[in-house]
């Protein structure tokens, strides 16, 4: 999470309530993060249960409040609180209750609205801190070309780096660039950050002048996804003014869990947007939830109410009324969706990224399918520039995760292969060694044996992992920077070192650095547990590093990739000959034993952040929190409970509209909107001018003992009109005329042509057929053969 949201939440919070109406707002802040909600009642005036006369807390809010939120009929009190905060410019929200349901918020930031400078990253999709990549001179103007996309229009405001002083963008170049006039300096890393929009209002009218009175909404009125609302707007209030829509309103549609009973859902990952929907779904007593995901002990908390499973063991869907997909890659999505489409299942999808969310609907032919979707484009990251010529902190991240995984683990399995193999054939091992040969896992288990030692012990881990310093952060950057010296030239005669490629700085190891000894005892730590070492009481591990000799760096002759269009599939693997003695490793074989791998993971996921500091320390990259290093490694997902709130209390809300029978929407929330959409209905594929179909469309062919292929492609052709050109069966191939000898297949009973392992009454098959209007063959719906009358 970006730093300034985790700066917001500590602001105090004070909310002005009725105290019989008991509206639930302050709770759900508190389960946002926010530290410190105060509640005043403006009927027995007490503050967090605390007598509070008026004037009191009048007295105390200027010092006390970062905001205060008014949910109390009390006239009187609201213009008294109000005027208060308008002349000290504290943000004031009123909530109020418009007709049909709406729920409106005006928003009162003062006489003149104070806007904070906050990285403009922010206000971004990616919603990560944007900084200086590089700067430049242009006549009178400074062009700055930022790390990531800026967001940012000419008249905006903004402030760079440690500088207090405002500046205004002149122009924008691109997205990743502007200029401005200053002759202020600011270098790589400073931080970019957004004071005020030139669309950003200057003055905010005093509420309580304008609006006179006003009916406050009623408790019923405030379901989960509208508190989730308000929560989300307090948090945007506090970020800046100008984050805000003022005023901004939301529907109240009260949530009926009555349709829910005796009907039985699935829930696909365990996470914090799929918690939220089993929560508010707590009331519907007899529904039949079973989640895919790990459970973490929350089974406990809904006894016959809730059902785990793995997501190894993916149920039979058949048996539920409805699918949730509240996680997975894009793959895995799709593969639910493909799943959901051959039962004619309907299907909820929901994403969540920090402030932005989605929820999908896909309803059996009546929307398109998930699958029919195109996956969002994922630019990958050119192997080079992870490898050597990195400039984002999700670079620095993404080589740790790598460097970390292949040497704790994806070698960890190599060497137990290799160790399996070769046990009790150390003769025939040898053989192959001397003759030059290299067997597979070879590699992997001399890296063990070179790091540690034959015989691992404590003292030897550590200094492998103090050598494992040297190499990543020291001797790298010197490697690079005497391949491509300081004068380096591009082909176009630009210089090498030159903005997106940071010039790499050697790190010397300090021990009195944390990081640098963090790093040096959470990797030993992770070599002693794969390779049985035992880890001491006392893992004070300076004294054996004063007393290490660590190699002088000696440059290699060796070729760096530079060429972005390069794969890391295109990069060869290490090659030649085995170094180092190949008796010791032969020897090593029969006594080393498989490991069974690194169960403390919580060694790994702080190891990962150490890595990603010192790699962004290498070339001078701001540092990721530690919160962010995992967001990007996919170890965390950046769910706000606000956003949270509102896609759950959405899903229950369409849950029912689909199990009704009624419409249902899809819906976005992006940029603090929220865009309510249908999903699109299904593509037509036209098959003859009388004859349509679509994704969701099964047919179906009855057989009988004795029914030959011949007899199934003429029932197509008398049925469907269509001429079989394919017939697949999974990924099997049953029928294609042009395939020597599938001619002679005509003839053969169907139940000889096809598999059917489950022996079960029918069988899915994929076709292709020939039309007369259509030059292409044409994809037909699936067919649902049944094998027996």
């Amino acid at each position: 999470m970006i730093p300034v949201l985790q700066e917001v939440l500590l602001k105090p919070i004070l909310l002005v309530e009725d105290e019989e109406k008991e509206l639930g707002l302050a709770s759900i802040l508190r389960k946002t993060g926010f530290h410190y909600v105060s509640v005043y009642s403006t009927l027995n005036q007490s503050l967090d249960g605390e007598a509070c006369s008026k004037s009191q807390l009048l007295q105390n809010l200027e010092t006390r409040v970062g905001v205060v939120v008014f949910l109390s009929s009390d006239i009187s009190s609201y213009h008294d609180i109000n005027s208060f905060t308008h002349s000290r410019n504290i943000p004031f929200i009123l909530v109020v209750l418009r007709e049909n349901g709406y729920i409106e918020v005006k928003t009162d930031f003062g006489k003149s609205i104070q806007y904070t400078p906050v990285n403009c990253g922010v206000y971004t999709e990616a919603v990560r801190n944007v900084h200086v990549g590089a700067v430049g001179q242009a006549d009178t103007s400074l062009i700055v070309t930022c790390d990531r996309t800026h967001g940012l229009d000419t008249g905006d405001e903004v402030v760079l780096g440690f500088s207090s002083r405002t500046q205004i963008i002149s122009g924008v170049i691109s997205d990743l660039a502007f200029s401005i006039s200053s002759s202020q300096p600011c270098s790589q890393g400073d931080e970019v950050k957004l004071v005020r929009r030139v669309s950003w209002p200057v003055h905010s009218p005093q509420l309580s002048s304008i609006v006179k009175t006003f009916e406050c909404p009623t408790s019923s009125l405030l379901n989960p996804e509208v508190l989730g609302f308000l929560s989300d707007q307090v948090l945007r209030v506090l970020v800046s003014p100008g984050w805000v829509k003022n005023p901004a309103q939301i529907r109240s549609c009260p949530i009926n869990l009555n349709h829910l009973d005796g009907k039985k859902i699935f829930i696909y990952g365990w996470n914090p947007i799929s918690r939220e929907v089993v929560n508010q779904l707590k009331s519907a007593k007899l529904v039949n939830l079973v989640i895919a995901g790990e459970k973490g002990g929350e089974e406990e908390h809904y006894p016959g109410f809730i059902k785990f499973i793995t997501t190894s063991s993916f149920p039979n869907l058949v048996e539920f009324d409805l699918v949730i997909c509240c996680s997975g890659d894009f793959s895995t999505r799709r593969s639910i969706g493909d799943h959901c489409v051959s039962i004619l299942k309907p299907l909820i999808m929901l994403a969540q990224d920090t402030f932005r969310g989605q929820l999908e609907t896909f309803i059996p032919h009546q929307t398109v399918s998930y699958s029919c979707l195109l996956d969002p484009l994922e630019g990958e990251t050119p192997h080079c520039i992870l490898k050597s010529f990195p400039h984002r902190a999700e670079h620095a991240v993404n080589w740790a995760q790598e460097k970390l995984e292949r040497i704790l683990v994806r070698k960890l399995e190599a060497r137990n292969i290799f160790i399996q193999e070769y046990r009790g054939r150390e003769d025939e091992l040898e053989r192959a060694l001397k003759s030059g040969e290299v067997p597979p896992g070879s590699r992997e288990t001399q890296f063990y044996l070179n790091s540690c030692g034959s015989g691992a012990t404590w003292s030897s881990c550590v200094a492998a992992a103090r050598i494992k310093f040297q190499k990543y952060f020291n001797f790298k950057a010197q490697q690079l920077t005497t391949s491509f010296p300081q004068d380096a030239q591009l082909t176009d005669g630009g210089l090498f070192w030159s903005w997106p490629k940071l010039k790499p700085v050697p790190v010397i190891f300090d021990p009195d650095n944390q990081v640098h000894t963090e790093f040096v005892l959470l990797l030993a730590k992770g070599f002693a547990e794969i390779l049985n070492v035992s880890v001491p009481a006392d893992t004070n591990i300076l004294s054996i590093i004063s007393e290490l000799s660590v190699a002088s760096f000696v440059p290699k002759n060796k070729r760096i990739e530079t060429d972005e269009s390069v794969k890391k599939n295109d990069v060869s693997e290490s090659s030649g000959v085995l170094t180092g003695s190949l008796s010791s490793l032969v020897k090593y074989i029969s006594t080393a034993t498989p490991s069974t791998g690194l169960q403390d993971k919580d060694i790994l996921q702080q190891l990962l952040v150490c890595t990603t500091y010192l790699r962004c320390d290498m070339y001078n990259i701001p540092r990721p929190d530690s919160t962010e290093v995992h967001e990007i490694c996919k170890l965390v997902e950046p769910c706000l409970s606000t956003t949270s709130l509102q896609l759950a209390a959405q899903t229950i809300h369409q849950t029912r509209n689909i199990l009704e029978e009624e419409v249902a929407e899809s819906v976005w929330w992006c940029g603090g909107e929220r865009i309510v959409y249908t999903t699109p209905p299904p593509n037509q594929n036209i098959i003859s001018p009388t004859l349509s179909t679509t994704i969701w469309d099964v047919w179906e062919v009855r057989g009988c003992p004795g029914f030959t292929l011949s007899q199934f492609i003429n029932t197509m052709e008398n049925e469907y009109k269509v001429k079989v050109s394919l017939m697949v069966q999974d990924t099997r191939i049953v029928y294609l005329p042009i395939m020597p000898n599938h001619k002679s297949r005509l003839d053969k009973p169907m139940d000889q042509l096809i598999k059917n392992p489950g022996n079960l009454d029918h069988v899915f098959l994929s076709l292709n057929a020939a039309v007369d209007q259509a030059e292409d063959d044409l994809t037909l719906p699936r067919v649902k053969y049944y094998l027996k009358v």
